[in-house]
């Protein structure tokens, strides 16, 4: 019975979000397989968690019947459309010829992301909630709404019932509460699927992301180098919240950035839904909604002139629906019980932040260092570091630019929060530094993946001959160790 209702309640999920595609984008749309999937996940999760928060508010209890009568229809119409959409799509077979058989780089690359894969999937299955917040802050709020079918009890309203982060987001406590209302028992070894599937269809989504630009063999061999991470393999089955976040905000990010590269008002739909989403994941999720939202006023500023009536009422509709999404989150907040131990937006005054301008050398000095421990990132961030070198020469396009400018925006926040926390800096930097830099890497990657490719085609692509190839690379081999040399020298310094 219980690999029946862990079956069910991934169907559910998957229905729903693939309900929601074909409302919003209709039956022609041309999307990848990968595209379907992590869409479906994203959308489904979302939509099940607000589902389940709207049906608490009217005073419904959230028992197994309840989830059956209300999402259960709807997963079936999904399923039932996707199919009568791809049995019907004529690009199938033509798909199909053009599909071209792997070579050895790239199966070794795949096959470096299936055992990645597989290392979480021993993690989650095989254990509890491991991580101390994924116990005491997300497991004990989805156990609280399981047994008592409802987040309107003296557990959350009561500030006898509840620990110091009583206004977390509910997202995950509601899906694991689903999960757990199917199976019938609170299983968190079953319960922690919910976490493998956000780790696979971020990656999906990282992989798509740059197929739709670049060469099989390109994007998967990025893909892998995300999947090798430690910080991924550590977290992505622990029962932490970071890798969904980090799932919703690089979506939300991806098709914020198409938008702009190719209009569309779908697009900037499903970037509202997705950004929303990451709200009600995680408090990190409300400040990275504003740094999207932020770079896309500057954009419609700087872009007056090309901003046709669409455009405009694609910026309405994305202002409008994030509105929408975060509203039921925020009303809800307001009845629970406050604690200010991090209480950031009353910290934020002139005195706290110019007290807080001591800290930087020390934030910056962390960061660097954190860069630098292999045990947790590998070569990501040298590699991404030669990425960047590599393309110093290299003309962006404005959507580059502007991901350039959402990751500095994103750095800089966190620099800000470490200002002005009331936490001691460096216990508070050692236990939470990883998990903060984890929401950015997979736009990190995208980013890194897009400049090392541009640059690998202006040295292999723009000459005429080997011989100018290789004085190209003595050449640029030479700047290079010379820009390294003058940033070694640097960071000594600091």
């Amino acid at each position: 019975m219980c690999v029946l209702g862990i079956f069910l309640s991934i169907g559910i999920i998957y229905g729903l979000g693939f309900f929601l595609e074909t409302l919003i984008f209709g039956r022609r749309r041309k999307t990848s397989f990968y595209e379907v999937l992590y869409l479906g996940y994203g959308l489904g999760t979302g939509v099940l968690a607000f589902g389940s928060l709207l049906l608490a508010r009217l005073g419904v209890s959230l028992t197994r019947n309840v989830y059956l009568i209300f999402f259960f229809p709807l997963a079936l119409v999904g399923f039932f459309i996707l199919i009568k959409i791809r049995i019907s799509s004529k690009d199938v077979s033509q798909s199909a010829d053009k599909f071209q058989r792997f070579n050895l780089w790239e199966w070794a690359f795949l096959l470096i992301i299936l055992l990645s894969v597989m290392v979480i999937a021993a993690n989650a299955l095989i254990g509890p909630l491991t991580s101390w917040d994924a116990r005491a802050i997300w497991g004990l709020k989805g156990k609280f709404i399981y047994y008592e079918k409802t987040m309107y009890s003296p557990s959350f309203l009561d500030p006898e019932y509840v620990h110091l982060h009583s206004e977390y987001p509910l997202l995950i406590p509601f899906l694991e509460s689903f999960f757990s209302a199917i199976i019938e028992n609170w299983n968190e070894g079953a319960i922690k699927i919910i976490f493998l599937l956000f780790y696979v269809s971020l990656i999906f989504a990282v992989y798509s992301a740059q197929r739709k630009i670049f060469p099989r063999f390109h994007s998967l061999m990025f893909t892998s180098m995300l999947a090798l991470l430690a910080c991924y393999q550590k977290y992505a089955g622990s029962g932490d919240v970071d890798v969904p976040l980090s799932f919703y905000y690089t979506i939300g990010a991806i098709y914020l950035l198409a938008w702009m590269r190719q209009g569309g008002i779908r697009r900037l739909l499903v970037s509202s839904l997705f950004i929303g989403f990451g709200v009600f994941t995680k408090n990190e999720g409300l400040a990275l909604a504003g740094i999207l939202a932020f770079v896309l006023i500057i954009f419609c500023l700087l872009s007056l002139k090309n901003m046709s009536k669409s455009r405009w009422l694609a910026v309405l509709v994305f202002l409008a629906f994030l509105g929408i999404i975060v509203t039921p989150w925020f009303l809800t907040r307001h009845i629970l019980p406050k604690r200010f131990d991090e209480d950031y937006p009353s910290r934020v005054r002139l005195r706290i932040i110019r007290e807080g301008s001591g800290r930087v050398p020390e934030i910056l000095n962390r960061i660097l260092r954190e860069f630098l421990r292999l045990e947790n990132w590998g070569l990501f961030w040298p590699l991404g570091l030669l990425s960047v070198i590599l393309a110093c020469k290299v003309k962006l396009k404005r959507p580059e630019k502007y991901l350039l400018l959402i990751l500095g925006l994103h750095i800089s926040l966190y620099i800000f929060i470490y200002m002005i926390t009331p936490w001691p800096l460096q216990e508070l930097m050692k236990i939470t530094l990883s998990r903060l830099l984890m929401h950015l890497v997979p736009l990190c990657l995208i980013l890194f993946s897009g400049l090392f490719f541009k640059a690998w085609q202006s040295i292999c692509i723009g000459p005429r001959n080997q011989y100018d190839r290789a004085i190209i690379f003595w050449r640029f081999g030479r700047w290079a160790r010379e820009k390294m040399r003058n940033l070694v020298w640097l960071l000594n310094k600091a």
